[in-house]
C-alpha cells in the first residue's frame, strides 16, 4: 500500500477497509481495526465487513477513523504523496507513507514486525517542527519531533496517523 500512492492519485485509489476479517471467528482486536482504517486514510475508503459483531469501543474506533478520513478529503486532490523512507520493500518492518500539502505533512507509520520498536525517521527536509497524533486519538504512544527527527514507540503490528507542521 505504501508504494501505491506513487502510482495512483489519492482520489482514485480505492482501498478496502475490512475491520472484521474472520467471519467464522469474529474476535477482532482494536489494533487490527486501527491498522485497517489507517490503510485507507489517503485514498478512497471502501468500508465493508460485519461491523455489527464489533464492540461499541471498536465501532467508535471506526467512527473516529471515518471522521478523520473525511477531514482529509479537501487536501487529497491537491496534495503530493511522500515516501519518507523511500520505496517500501517486502522485507521492511517499519513503513511510512503520507501526503504533503501547503507545508503540512499527513503521515502514517506502520510497525509490521512482531516486536515493539522505537521508530526513528528524519523529516528535516520537510521543515516541520511539530507532530500531533491524529488517529487513534486515545492511543498512548510516546512520540517526539525534535530538530526534524521523529521518534515514536510502536507496539508490534500497529499503525498510527500523525500530522506534522
Amino acid at each position: 500500500l505504501c508504494n501505491l500512492q506513487l502510482a495512483i492519485l489519492p482520489e482514485q485509489m480505492g482501498v478496502w477497509t475490512i475491520p472484521v476479517n474472520r467471519f467464522e471467528y469474529p474476535q477482532t482486536y482494536d489494533e487490527e481495526i486501527v491498522f485497517n482504517v489507517i490503510n485507507s486514510l489517503y485514498g478512497v475508503m471502501h468500508l465493508c465487513s460485519k461491523i455489527d459483531v464489533l464492540t461499541e469501543k471498536q465501532k467508535m474506533l471506526i467512527k473516529e477513523g471515518i471522521k478523520y478520513y473525511k477531514s482529509l478529503a479537501k487536501i487529497k486532490t491537491k496534495a503530493t504523496a511522500i515516501m519518507p523512507c523511500g520505496f517500501a520493500s517486502i522485507d521492511d518492518e517499519i513503513l511510512f507513507t503520507g501526503l504533503k500539502y501547503e507545508g503540512k505533512l499527513y503521515v502514517s507509520v506502520y510497525n509490521i514486525s512482531d516486536k515493539e520498536v522505537e521508530v526513528v525517521q528524519d523529516f528535516s527536509k520537510y521543515n516541520v517542527g511539530t507532530a500531533e497524533l491524529m488517529y487513534p486519538k486515545a492511543a498512548t504512544n510516546e512520540y517526539t519531533l525534535k530538530d526534524g527527527v521523529f521518534r515514536c514507540m510502536l507496539k508490534a503490528k500497529t499503525a498510527r496517523a500523525f500530522e506534522m507542521e
